[in-house]
């Protein structure tokens, strides 16, 4: 269960927004030569989906070293984890879980649309 788990959560917040990225960078790109191949793509929106969950990560932490209440709730993560965690608190977990992945897809779809990082591969 674990393992589905941690495959299901990288699924959504790397690999489905990376590819997304890849799909509106190709479609932006409109067949041109110089386009970057498709793995390329690919790898280049893992790349970025994964730089900006870390950078969310880091502006989280960054406010919790202000509000303690946001530091016990992130200490508490951290010491039981996930499932230990949502046992508690069932819905707020999941949706923003949710929240977070599905923002994260869109911001990849945008950032495709605007050849982000296509346009930085040639």
């Amino acid at each position: 269960m674990d393992l589905l788990l941690a495959v299901l959560i990288l699924s959504a917040f790397v690999l489905v927004p990376g590819l997304l990225n890849s799909y509106a960078n190709r479609s932006a790109a409109g067949g041109r030569i110089d386009e970057p191949g498709r793995w390329e793509l690919a790898v280049a929106g893992w790349v970025t989906s994964f730089v900006a969950l870390t950078v969310a990560a880091m502006v989280v932490l960054a406010i919790a070293l202000v509000y303690d209440d946001l530091r016990q709730q992130i200490a508490d993560f951290a010491r039981l984890g996930l499932r230990a965690y949502a046992e508690d608190r069932p819905f707020a977990l999941s949706g923003v879980l949710t929240l977070v992945a599905l923002t994260n897809m869109a911001l990849m779809t945008l950032l495709g649309a605007m050849r982000i990082p296509g346009r930085l591969l040639r």
